[in-house]
Parts: C-alpha cells; structure tokens; sequence
C-alpha cells in the first residue's frame, strides 16, 4: 500500500509518498551485523540490500573510506552533522573520503534515512 501525503503550505502544494523500492527491507529488519575494527588505510564499505557493511567501523586517522552502491536504487553517506557527504551513488558509482580528525560520526542515506552507520575515527591498538 502507498500513502500520499498531500499539503498545501502558502500556496505551494508538497508531497511526500511512504513508497517504498522494491526490494527495500521493511524499517526496523535490518539483520545484525559484527562491528569492524581497520588499521588498514583504505577500507571499503559496501551498499547492498539498504544498508551499510559494515553498519559500524573504526578506522585509524588518515583512513581512505570508500562508499561503493551494489543496490540498484541511489544512495548517499552523508554525515548527520553535515560535515561530509559522498553525494548521489547509483548502481556501481563509488565515493571516496579521507578521515584524518578522530571522533564519531553518525551518517546516513538522506534518500533512505532508515541506512544508517557509525564511523568511528581513532587510533586502534
């Protein structure tokens, strides 16, 4: 079932529809997964099945993340604070940042805001 939500803001008329794409896990299903810890300088990080693996890594300061789209609808990572983002990836595009300031950060797909990661910055013993 779709719903259409339908309002009229001075004049202008906005919509938003819960559709859904096909394949897209219903909010809320997405299957466990094991955090990564990486002291690898480039680390990749796959889009599949809306969703992010790995949902949770750590990574050393100066780590080169890759963001590669396997889904067939687009995607972004983009930090919750606004930060950084890797912009629109579709099916088979590739986004590259480079972390050098340690901290947390919490990213999600502004497209599918249910996708949602954790990157941790830091030194990893």
């Amino acid at each position: 079932m779709t719903l259409l939500l339908v309002v009229i803001v001075g004049g202008l008329l906005l919509s938003q529809s819960n559709h859904q794409h096909p394949g897209m896990p219903k909010p809320g299903s997405r299957g466990s997964q094991t955090s990564v810890v990486s002291d690898q300088s480039a680390v990749a990080v796959e889009i599949r099945n809306f969703d992010f693996f790995p949902r949770e890594l750590t990574v050393t300061p100066g780590a080169k993340l890759t963001w590669t789209n396997r889904d067939v609808a687009p995607h972004d990572a983009t930090d919750e604070a606004g930060g950084w983002t890797t912009g629109m990836l579709r099916q088979g595009d590739s986004g590259t940042l480079v972390f050098d300031n340690p901290g947390a950060y919490r990213y999600l797909c502004t497209i599918h805001p249910d996708m949602r990661g954790t990157l941790r910055v830091e030194v990893v013993a």
